[in-house]
């Protein structure tokens, strides 16, 4: 998910490979006035935004680690494998892995987020 933190608030873009993910897309902007489910788009679109986002958050892909490469902020997960071994390695910091269950837990990951806005 890219963050842009503009116009008063925080609002989510969320990219999508597939049909499954573009649902899973849909059904959480649905539920959030401040969500999108971005349309489908080129990578070089994805890249844009990934690199004047105010924040990312996301699973190991290859556009969590374009948002490395931008030396952008944000959050990865990594719920299957054990972030130390793979993780996104940020020259500043500033993308900080979590793994295993705590990837997980929401309330820890928003309070990460919001730190980080």
């Amino acid at each position: 998910m890219v963050l842009l933190k503009k116009w008063g608030g925080v609002f989510g873009f969320f990219p999508w490979g597939n049909n499954e993910k573009l649902a899973r897309a849909q059904a959480f902007a649905k539920n959030y006035s401040k969500a999108i489910a971005l349309p489908g788009c080129s990578l070089t679109t994805l890249v844009g935004l990934i690199q004047n986002a105010s924040a990312v958050i996301g699973m190991d892909t290859g556009l969590l680690h374009v948002a490395v490469a931008f030396d952008q902020k944000g959050v990865a997960l990594y719920p299957a494998t054990e972030p130390k071994k793979s993780g996104a390695m940020s020259l500043s910091g500033l993308i900080e892995s979590i793994g295993g269950e705590a990837s997980f837990n929401a309330a820890a990951i928003n309070a990460k987020m919001l730190a980080i806005l």
